[in-house]
């Protein structure tokens, strides 16, 4: 047997929860990181049928794709379907952990596994993921809560599923102002030393402006100290999307032969005829994001789990064959991806439901 914890750590290492969409809510969705799991089940969305199988499996966690929660639960009514599902867990000690997003971005997840059927010479992010900042900032003890309050207002202290992340150390600051200046503790011309908290957190690259200027707006010192810079730089192998080189220029009608050779039903729209050098890749939705980056990179061909009527439309005159492989279908290898990880750490029952 393993702890849950554990297995958080070692799935947080291979797939880190960092990288999940901002909306996305991957991680652990119930369970204690104390608890020995004796067992896991692995499929795409938690089912009753999943339950129920977990539980004549002796499995006590199951580890989804889809997360169970997306939106702040304000009500466990027991009649409702998810609140069921919920309740049943609890009562039988089944923990119950997603792999979304985080998934479809790291090296090795979805995205790269849609890749490798494909013959290709190399593989490139489609779209680069959110650069990520750590804000240090040194704040008197008087106005500690306060800047910490302002920096959540603002976006940042969010890692995965937790917020609120600090990091606050005290420490002796010193400072002598010139006479023109009106020092919030001490006087002009006198060096000062304050009793003072190093404040350090994490923010993304969209919340970073206003986290800044909500801290500044409410830190008492007229020259405030901190800094801000990159901790986690977009990577190589981290990313929403892939595009894979073809060693040799196909017709769009043999790389749907091979995702149909490989258990796959794709649906494009357009002349499978065409030739296909570069393709796009991107797993379940693909939002304007990925169509603007396929058509701004003159790709042949996006694959994909579902487009919107419009956006196939702008690839189709773009002259980029939009190729569908269903929400669903476009997932279906998530459970052979997650089995094959665990196995390398985990040596109790790893089980997927018959369905998957």
């Amino acid at each position: 047997m393993m702890k849950l914890g554990s297995i958080l750590s070692e799935i947080d290492r291979k797939y880190p929860f960092l990288l999940q969409e901002e909306w996305d809510n991957s991680g652990l969705q119930i369970g204690n990181p104390m608890d020995q799991i004796r067992g896991i089940m692995v499929g795409l969305d938690l089912t009753e049928k999943m339950i129920a199988k977990a539980i004549e499996s002796k499995c006590n966690l199951i580890i989804t794709h889809h997360p169970l929660f997306f939106s702040p639960v304000k009500s466990l009514n027991f009649s409702r379907l998810q609140a069921k599902k919920v309740r049943e867990l609890i009562l039988r000690r089944i923990s119950l952990i997603s792999l979304h997003t985080n998934l479809d971005s790291a090296a090795g997840g979805i995205n790269d596994y849609l890749a490798d059927l494909f013959e290709g010479h190399s593989t490139q992010l489609l779209a680069s993921r959110e650069k990520i900042f750590k804000i240090t900032v040194f704040v008197p003890e008087s106005h500690l809560d306060e800047v910490k309050t302002a920096l959540i207002a603002g976006g940042a202290s969010v890692i995965g599923n937790y917020d609120c992340c600090f990091f606050a150390a005290p420490g002796t600051g010193s400072f002598r102002g010139n006479p023109s200046t009106r020092p919030f503790i001490g006087k002009p011309g006198a060096i000062e030393q304050v009793d003072e908290v190093r404040l350090e957190t994490i923010c993304r690259e969209r919340h970073l402006r206003k986290s800044l200027n909500n801290m500044l707006a409410v830190h008492p010192y007229q020259e405030v100290a901190y800094d801000f810079f990159e901790v986690q730089p977009p990577s190589a192998t981290d990313g929403i999307g892939r595009i894979r080189h073809l060693d040799s220029p196909v017709k769009a009608s043999a790389i749907l032969g091979i995702l149909r050779k490989n258990g796959f039903q794709p649906q494009a729209a357009g002349d499978l005829k065409k030739i296909v050098r570069k393709i796009a890749i991107c797993s379940g939705s693909s939002g304007r994001e990925i169509v603007s980056a396929t058509v701004n990179r003159r790709l042949d061909l996006l694959l994909t789990g579902e487009l919107r009527y419009h956006d196939s439309l702008e690839l189709q005159e773009s002259g980029i064959l939009p190729v569908s492989l269903g929400h669903f279908g476009s997932e279906t290898c998530f459970s052979s991806i997650l089995k094959d990880f665990l196995q390398t750490f985990f040596k109790g029952l790893i089980s997927v439901p018959e369905n998957e």
